[in-house]
């Protein structure tokens, strides 16, 4: 069986499973989530959790904006009342959605205790001591407090986010996958070799078009095993999603004294030239020296 048969054969394997267990309705209140999640969003999390019965790491791929933080967190808030698994759980997020994880957590899934673990490398350092200590306080003898590189610690069971999972090759979503399921998906030299066709219909290469469509039809049908994406032009499309009439609005936003005196200073300089309708680079130069003035910094206050 080469490469490509066995990703097949797992993804087969995952949806004929997740086909017999059946589209059970959850009530992600039962868990303590404390959110009305839309139906779709509920899907999501009922996804979630077949695949983590099934012992499957998976990506969550939504488009941004349909609520992945909300569906990742109540799936957590599910793993500890039903799983009877306390956690812990690790984030791994941008630092400029910390505050974000934190403020869903706290006002979502009050059945999580939620540990901002950010800052400068002594103030974490002081953290560690301090939940090191508090661990050992709840240790009896008997009990052991692994080391990091123990097999608790290697993160068996994974899930990945992100809005766009199949953004720019196959290399990237390769990498997306690996770190899922990385015994599944092997080395990136044999699913480069399995999909390339693939990969070159998008870059504007012709091979036969025929094992083309063959090649992006089964990639498909390995993904939809390990990969939920919906998109909000979908769910609008199925019904599942209803968004308010696109409003506009403008804002304002005068110049301070130090950015109107550059301002003018430059077109007092460059505006004789422009109106003079010079033709060739003189023009061109006064445009760019206008332009580079709009995106200096101090004039972005």
């Amino acid at each position: 069986m080469n490469y490509e048969q066995r990703l097949k054969a797992a993804a087969k394997i995952v949806l004929a499973n997740d086909a017999g267990a059946g589209d059970t309705a959850i009530d992600c209140a039962e868990f303590g989530v404390t959110a009305t999640l839309k139906p779709y969003q509920v899907e999501g999390v009922s996804w979630l959790i077949r695949r983590y019965v099934l012992g499957v790491n998976v990506v969550l791929g939504d488009e941004m904006g349909l609520g992945k933080t909300l569906q990742a967190i109540s799936f957590l808030s599910y793993l500890k009342v039903h799983q009877k698994s306390p956690g812990p759980f690790l984030v791994l997020c941008p630092l400029s959605v910390t505050d974000n994880w934190v403020s869903e957590i706290i006002k979502f899934t009050p059945t999580l205790r939620v540990l901002r673990y950010v800052g400068e490398k002594e103030h974490r350092r002081s953290l560690r001591k301090t939940m090191y200590e508090h661990v050992q306080e709840k240790l009896s003898s008997s009990d052991v407090l692994y080391n990091v590189l123990s097999e608790r610690f290697l993160m068996p069971r994974r899930l990945l986010m992100t809005g766009t999972p199949i953004q720019n090759n196959l290399t990237e979503l390769w990498a997306l996958m690996h770190f899922c399921m990385p015994l599944v998906f092997g080395t990136l030299n044999q699913f480069l070799s399995s999909f390339k066709e693939a990969e070159n219909s998008s870059s504007g290469s012709k091979p036969s078009k025929t094992k083309e469509e063959f090649k992006i039809k089964t990639l498909k049908y390995i993904l939809q095993a390990f990969m939920l994406r919906r998109t909000k032009s979908k769910l609008i499309e199925c019904g599942n999603l209803v968004l308010p009439p696109l409003t506009e609005v403008t804002v304002m936003a005068p110049l301070v004294s130090l950015q109107k005196r550059v301002y003018t200073s430059i077109l007092r300089k460059e505006l004789p030239k422009l109106l003079a309708l010079s033709s060739g680079s003189s023009s061109h130069q006064s445009l760019q020296n206008i332009e580079r003035m709009n995106k200096e910094n101090f004039l972005m206050l």
